[in-house]
């Protein structure tokens, strides 16, 4: 006598017969919350048409909200239902199952410790670690962890670091010491960068051989995505987007055409604010259409624009993605244009 019926045949949502599925779903009704994580399966089929690179980590998620991103190593020429499947087992194993000391290891989100420097500036502690930049199949690791600001860079900061208001009468700016500086340069944000660098070095804050930089534009990309590969930090969902930003729908077209103050929308899963929306954020690369991959890359050697990420308040959402990358003149500077801080080693 049991308590389960047996299905056979397949069907249109299994497009192969894979030995690796008939074994997990054999024992899956062994698994105290089998019947929870079914509901799993859903998202697995956005996955079966993949084809993964060989012995490349990917990111299976439960849902947008769910923010417990587990990796499964595939081999090479699986297909993403298969590397799927596996990653649906850990996620029954993350639901609470029995310990196995022989379960294969399962990689989640770091803690997201926070430090604050001399001038009140709070900066998380980004991990080392390798991820696919941009929209194609370029693989990056960062083999070096990273310090990066919560927020962008506040007028309230700027003014202490710098003594100027470079927004002051500028069109489209809310004066606020908690509003974002714009009106800055690549060349203004690079100048904050090092000014800074002298402040904590003489407060003693700072390892040796770090400083405070413009974040290369893998750097950003990477903590942009806190171990999501969505359009977004917290999905596809397109309509929950002025939860976590300020964009054309919610600023520009709300009558509200300004960056607004740090912090007031829901950060990514690493904890860091507006990545998405409010001012464009500088990094350090030159821009070159194709974006750089490979080990701690930092852009091509030369170049006329600087790299813009992360869209602004009169951007729409599909040019505020974690992918979404401008080019622009170092010297330009605009309403819709801020940055954040890295502190870092050196990536030369």
């Amino acid at each position: 006598m049991g308590s389960f019926r047996v299905n056979r045949g397949g069907s249109w949502f299994l497009p192969v017969v894979d030995p690796l599925i008939l074994y997990w779903v054999s024992v899956w009704p062994a698994v105290s919350r089998f019947r929870n994580s079914r509901a799993g399966m859903e998202d697995v089929h956005e996955c079966r048409s993949l084809t993964l690179p060989q012995r490349r980590p990917i990111a299976l998620f439960r849902s947008p909200a769910w923010r417990l991103p587990t990796l499964a190593q595939a081999r090479t020429g699986e297909s993403g239902m298969r590397a799927a499947v596996v990653g649906m087992v850990l996620l029954c194993l993350v639901s609470g199952c029995t310990k196995n000391p022989k379960a294969p290891k399962i990689i989640i989100d770091p803690p997201s410790q926070t430090v604050t420097n001399s001038i009140g500036m709070e900066l998380i502690e980004i991990p080392a670690g390798s991820f696919t930049i941009g929209y194609g199949k370029v693989v990056v690791t960062l083999t070096k962890p990273f310090g990066l600001g919560k927020t962008d860079v506040t007028q309230g900061q700027w003014e202490q670091v710098m003594g100027t208001d470079p927004w002051e009468g500028g069109e489209d700016v809310q004066a606020d010491k908690d509003c974002p500086a714009t009106y800055v340069s690549w060349d203004d944000a690079r100048e904050f960068c090092d000014k800074l660098t002298d402040l904590e070095r003489k407060a003693g804050t700072l390892k040796a051989g770090e400083a405070y930089r413009l974040p290369t534009e893998a750097q950003w990309e990477y903590a942009c995505r806190a171990g999501t590969a969505t359009t977004y930090s917290f999905g596809n969902d397109e309509s929950t987007f002025g939860e976590y930003a300020w964009f054309n729908g919610n600023a520009f077209h709300a009558g509200e055409p300004y960056a607004h103050k740090v912090g007031l929308k829901k950060p990514n899963p690493w904890g860091l604010y507006d990545m998405h929306g409010n001012v464009w954020k500088w990094c350090s690369d030159w821009y070159d259409a194709k974006v750089s991959g490979g080990t701690d890359p930092f852009g091509p050697e030369e170049g006329s624009l600087r790299v813009l990420r992360g869209g602004s308040w009169w951007s729409r959402p599909v040019n505020c993605g974690s992918a979404s990358r401008n080019g622009i003149s170092p010297s330009d500077r605009g309403s819709d244009m801020g940055f954040r801080v890295a502190r870092s080693q050196s990536v030369k």
